[in-house]
């Protein structure tokens, strides 16, 4: 005894097409940034307002940015790789850097004086006689290493 079908030709027909235009929808959404994050005449945030344009982009890493020797000197091999890294976050998963929107978990040894320079910034976490573990912009630490107070910068191991 042969069973009816489920589904006719021409539901199944339907069911696909339906299938593939949400999935094709949700992908062109994909590919268009985060909409969350635009603004709209009101000025508030994922509001957009009459017959305005808007593009909405994805977050963008900041571009490499070259070490000079004498930052590369005081910089730890894993630092200077993620400072020059086209891809910040793809460098440091396959480095072992402790690396978060921006930021690197560090070590800073200091200098004779054993103060840290006013400029660049650490967000300190701990500090023990010359060593100081902390958080920094990435675009900072040439910079921090190139300080006179500073004798050498290194990563946190994640």
């Amino acid at each position: 005894m042969k069973e009816a079908a489920v589904f006719d030709d021409s539901t199944r027909r339907r069911f696909v097409a339906g299938v593939v235009s949400v999935r094709a929808v949700g992908l062109a959404g994909c590919l268009g940034g985060r909409p969350g994050n635009e603004t709209g005449s009101s000025g508030k945030l994922g509001e957009t307002g009459g017959s305005e344009t808007q593009t909405a982009t994805a977050p963008t890493e900041s571009s490499p940015t070259t070490v000079t020797d004498t930052a590369r000197e005081h910089l730890g091999n894993g630092l200077v790789g993620l400072v020059e890294a086209d891809s910040r976050s793809a460098y440091a998963d396959s480095a072992g850097v402790a690396y978060d929107e921006g930021h690197v978990r560090i070590v800073v040894e200091l200098g004779s004086e054993g103060n840290l320079p006013s400029s660049p910034t650490v967000d300190v976490k701990n500090r023990h006689e010359s060593l100081v573990e902390g958080r920094a912009a990435v675009e900072d630490l040439p910079a921090l290493a190139a300080a006179d107070e500073v004798s050498y910068v290194r990563s946190r191991r994640q």
